[in-house]
């Protein structure tokens, strides 16, 4: 049997945990799969991972999203690689690619979804939750990072429960298998003493994703245990304007802000405590790769982040939005070395159901089982 030919289309291989997932899963299907990238924004600057692995990253810029000459030719550039599935991500893929495809002849076409609200909001969301539809009809599948996304994008788009499923996205988990070793190290790195209890979040500082929510949480704290050390991983727009409600805040000392890192696993396994602070996910891989560290997480009560949870007690979840509930929660973890130390077992449990090994055979399978129905297979 010919290998099942593929194209995965994103808008770079880089910049965010979409990117980060596929890197780690991409070359975990190229035993059973011929794999190869379509970007329509740029490279990316984790393109060149995947095409040491053996992935080819293909570029093809996009201008006017629905020029026709725009479309033709990504029409053009499906019909000279002629692969058996075309699998998109994200909106703009979700709809002008999976059209493209099609009208090249491709025989299977999956559509991703890794948001709760992939069309946006405001007056153009209902205008893209009908050209997603129509998009939808003209593929075989669409698939959801969690249960909660599946649930939420039907409700909205009205579409029948068969066309949409949940693909969890899966984590390395040997990546992660050392990481408290290596926090040691990064520990050293920023002078935090090995004895102190330390916070932290990871993620892009950005308007949404909860900062301001982190640092009001972590100054009550330090008010109850003042040797707590705090840390917040990651750049962005918004990180001037974090250091800055840190200085307000009396936090100047007592928090670090090492920027964007790519050692993830040691800043994961610098912490006793990590808190996710966002007030909106679709699911949420950080969660998953601090719990793949043994990290107890305290997050927000989201549906997709009590997905993660599962019935574990891999840390706590409090109210959205209560910077003095998250306080709390930490604090109460933090006093309690039994139940921090429960907390981690419990947590690197919990994230064996999320390998990446398992998100590659799933992934594999829905490809098989689509090709078995639709004409033009290998």
């Amino acid at each position: 049997m010919r290998p099942i030919r593929v194209v995965r289309v994103y808008k770079r291989v880089g910049g965010g945990g979409v990117a980060r997932r596929l890197v780690e899963l991409l070359p975990r299907l190229r035993e059973e799969l011929e794999v190869r990238v379509l970007c329509y924004r740029g490279r990316g600057d984790l393109a060149g991972a995947l095409e040491r692995d053996g992935i080819p990253v293909d570029v093809i810029p996009m201008g006017s999203k629905w020029a026709p000459w725009n479309v033709w030719r990504y029409v053009a550039y499906f019909r000279r690689i002629r692969p058996h599935v075309v699998h998109t991500h994200e909106y703009t893929a979700n709809t002008l690619m999976v059209m493209a495809a099609k009208w090249a002849g491709v025989p299977v076409r999956v559509r991703h979804v890794h948001t709760m609200e992939p069309w946006g909001r405001g007056r153009r969301s209902s205008s893209r939750i009908r050209v997603d539809r129509w998009a939808a009809s003209n593929s075989q599948l669409t698939l959801a990072v969690s249960r909660a996304v599946r649930e939420h994008y039907l409700s909205r788009t009205g579409l029948p429960a068969r066309s949409c499923r949940v693909l969890y996205n899966g984590v390395d988990l040997k990546r992660f298998g050392r990481a408290r070793e290596a926090g040691q190290g990064f520990r050293k790195e920023f002078g935090i003493p090995p004895e102190a209890q330390v916070v932290g979040t990871v993620g892009r500082i950005a308007a949404g994703k909860g900062h301001d929510l982190f640092l009001r949480a972590a100054a009550r704290l330090l008010r109850e245990r003042p040797e707590t050390r705090f840390l917040v991983v990651g750049d962005g727009g918004g990180r001037p304007g974090a250091e800055a409600l840190a200085g307000e805040l009396g936090l100047a000392g007592r928090v670090v802000f090492p920027g964007h890192r790519e050692d993830v696993p040691a800043a994961l396994g610098a912490m006793d405590v990590f808190v996710c602070p966002s007030r909106s996910e679709g699911f949420p891989g950080v969660v998953l790769e601090a719990l793949s560290a043994g990290v107890p997480v305290v997050a927000f009560d989201l549906p997709p982040v009590r997905e993660a949870f599962g019935r574990s007690r891999c840390g706590r979840l409090v109210a959205v939005g209560d910077a003095g509930a998250l306080a709390a929660a930490v604090a109460e973890l933090l006093a309690d070395r039994g139940a921090l130390g429960s907390a981690r077992a419990e947590a690197a449990e919990r994230a064996k159901e999320f390998s990446v090994e398992r998100t590659a055979l799933e992934t594999v399978a829905v490809y098989r089982e689509l090709l078995a129905g639709a004409p033009g297979g290998p």
